[in-house]
């Protein structure tokens, strides 16, 4: 065999032996069961996003009917310390995105009804752990979005 394919088949190996998957371990969960899914998927939690902010950290959840701020300092106990109704909200709901920029949280769903628009919020979330604050709703310049991106 030639140099070449030598070096190819140390290349596959490494990359066959690194590939492998590995099991994770679920330390706990956290389930509010008040809420009602979507009618659609009767998927009930739509989007996951991680934060740490002033020592704490948070998993913010969307669901049908908003924004959960579950406080993970503590892995094997998570707690919802805060909960953001969205502006759309209800059964219709099946998707909503998360970014947080500079102590905001920006967020917005991709379903409508009627006259419950998406919007955009952003939220205050630079006193976490002690509160967090709606500082804007609007419809201005997002009505509704799957993804959301901020160019830092």
């Amino acid at each position: 065999m030639g140099r070449g394919i030598w070096v190819f088949f140390l290349l596959l190996v490494n990359v066959v032996v690194w590939s492998q998957p590995f099991e994770g371990e679920l330390i706990s969960n956290w389930k509010d069961d008040s809420l009602e899914g979507s009618s659609q998927y009767n998927n009930t939690y739509n989007e996951v996003w991680g934060l740490a902010v002033n020592g704490s950290e948070y998993a913010v959840i969307g669901s049908t009917a908003g924004t959960h701020f579950i406080n993970v300092t503590d892995p094997e106990n998570p707690v919802e310390d805060f909960f953001v109704q969205g502006v759309s909200h209800g059964p219709h709901i099946i998707h909503r995105d998360y970014h947080d920029y500079k102590g905001f949280l920006f967020t917005t769903s991709d379903e409508q009804i009627g006259t419950l628009k998406a919007k955009l919020q952003i939220i205050d979330i630079s006193n976490l752990p002690e509160k967090v604050e709606v500082v804007y709703v609007n419809d201005d310049r997002i009505e509704r979005a799957h993804n959301l991106f901020i160019d830092s």
